[in-house]
């Protein structure tokens, strides 16, 4: 009898960690292929763990590539996020993350031949024109989403930066070795997210030009586009098996 019971508990264990790891694996999915989707380019996950007893989500080798019509390569590195957040306010379209810590292996930014940063070439960027030169405009018909990062800490050593030119096609990056390692509260919105990440990580490495252009091409970035809210809707899906409304 103690024998039966000890092999059912471990076939239940079994399942219950075969549920878990298929809900990471789902996740890490759709964050690869909703990311790819809304910035028109390649993103990809090494690794992705959440846990409901934790209340804490976590992300490795989290990579943007360059966009179209720059160099091959990343054009952001993140080693890591961790995360911890109330997951049941995402049924009720609220993303409230407690505590959200970035550790930055990397930020590349390039200067094509036509003078546009990479960033600027993300879609959904502020500065993206579609349909004869109108910015897209926000998806309708679904609610918005609330955000709210209670404290953020950015952690970023090296900002690279590349010019390039019809004369320079192989211009070598300028390397910035930085101390940078910052904490925020109360960001309340995914562009401020964007911009801290981004502009202010370029100004600490004396970009401040730069960071100019950068802080425009961000502007507007949040849950607007079809795009990022499929993403979410599929992660709150399939977290609760629930559909968004």
């Amino acid at each position: 009898m103690g024998k039966k019971f000890l092999i059912v508990l471990g076939i239940i264990l079994a399942l219950l960690i075969g549920l878990v790891l298929a809900k990471d694996l789902i996740i890490k999915s759709a964050i690869e292929f909703g990311g790819s989707k809304a910035l028109g380019t390649k993103v990809r996950l090494s690794g992705f763990h959440l846990s409901f007893s934790k209340q804490s989500v976590e992300l490795n080798g989290l990579t943007v590539a360059n966009p179209d019509g720059f160099p091959s390569g990343d054009m952001i590195a993140i080693d890591d996020i961790k995360v911890a957040c109330l997951l049941q306010d995402l049924k009720e379209k609220k993303v409230h993350l407690t505590e959200v810590t970035f550790s930055v292996k990397e930020l590349a930014l390039i200067r094509n031949a036509q003078g546009k940063l990479n960033v600027e070439s993300l879609k959904g960027s502020g500065s993206e024109e579609k349909n004869g030169g109108k910015k897209e405009k926000p998806a309708q018909g679904k609610a918005e989403y609330s955000f709210l990062i209670d404290k953020l800490t950015i952690a970023a050593p090296k900002v690279t930066y590349t010019e390039l030119s019809p004369a320079t096609a192989n211009a070598q990056p300028q390397n910035f070795n930085l101390k940078f390692n910052k904490t925020y509260t109360n960001v309340d919105s995914v562009e401020k997210l964007t911009w801290l990440l981004i502009t202010d990580v370029t100004k600490e490495a004396g970009l401040k030009s730069v960071a100019a252009i950068g802080s425009k091409a961000l502007q507007g970035v949040g849950f607007a586009t079809d795009e990022a809210k499929g993403l979410i809707g599929a992660v709150t899906g399939t977290l609760f098996g629930d559909k968004e409304k």
